[in-house]
Order: structure tokens, then sequence, then C-alpha cells
């Protein structure tokens, strides 16, 4: 059993390896990215430009820039949005409320209606009752109906 947990825990960690790879790969070859926007600006100098880069450390090579990545994340720091002049955190907090709200929803109700659709669940619940046929018509109609001999 601890054979087990131990490659399942080693599989674990080799799986969150590649999806932070895969996350940090995609945000870095999205197209475009703020500083193109504040090029076409002329108010703003290309020394500017390259300060800022520098800043948020734009101009170091892909690895060295996964490496601050993840340890930022560790920390809780998930970066700055330009567009909205605000940390990423707060942002993605409550988008992830409404997506949590979602997705439980969906599951209840995913769950609920896999339960009524199985005869042997409804059976058991109200064996015989009035209950029980009425929930066999409402719920499980012409998959049930179709089947009955």
């Amino acid at each position: 059993m601890m054979h087990y947990l131990l490659r399942r825990s080693v599989h674990a960690v080799f799986l969150l390896i590649g999806v932070s790879l895969l996350a940090f790969a995609f945000t870095v070859l999205a197209p475009g990215n703020y500083f193109d926007e504040m090029r076409l600006n002329p108010q703003i100098t290309p020394e500017t430009i390259a300060a800022l880069r520098a800043q948020y450390e734009l101009n170091q090579p892909l690895p060295i820039r996964y490496v601050h990545w993840v340890s930022s994340v560790l920390h809780g720091n998930m970066g700055f949005s330009f567009a909205y002049n605000t940390p990423v955190a707060p942002l993605l907090l409550v988008r992830a409320r409404n997506t949590l709200l979602l997705t439980v929803t969906a599951m209840l109700l995913a769950w609920v209606l896999a339960s009524l659709r199985d005869r042997r669940v409804l059976a058991a619940a109200a064996r015989g009752a009035v209950l029980c046929a009425v929930g066999v018509a409402l719920v499980m109609g012409p998959w049930w109906c179709r089947n009955w001999q």
C-alpha cells in the first residue's frame, strides 16, 4: 500500500510540473502583450518600455522567468494586471467564486438526476409507493418505458 501511495505521489508531482509548464507556456505564447500596446503611444519612449520590461523581469530567459513565476505563485503572488491596474489574486477570487458556484450547482444537479434515473435507487427509496411510480414516469420517462416488458 505504501509503495502505491508513493508511486501516486510521484506521479502527482510530475503532473503538477507538467500542468504548470503548460500554463506558463500558454501565457508566454499568447499573442500580443501590454507592452506592444504601449509602443503605439508616441508619448512613451522605448527606454521606458525597456525599463518596465526589466522591472517585471520580462527581459529574462524563459527558464529563469518560469522559476520566478512558480516561486511567486507558491508564495501567493499571482502577479499584477496592467489592464486593471491591480494585483491578479483578487480578480481571480471573484471569478473563482462564480465558477465554483456554477460547478457545485451543476455537479449536485447531475448527481440528483443520475440517482433518480437509476431504477434501483428509486425503487429502494420508495418501494411500491406512489412516489416511485411518479418519479419513474417523470424522470425516466422514455428510457424506462421503452424497456418495459
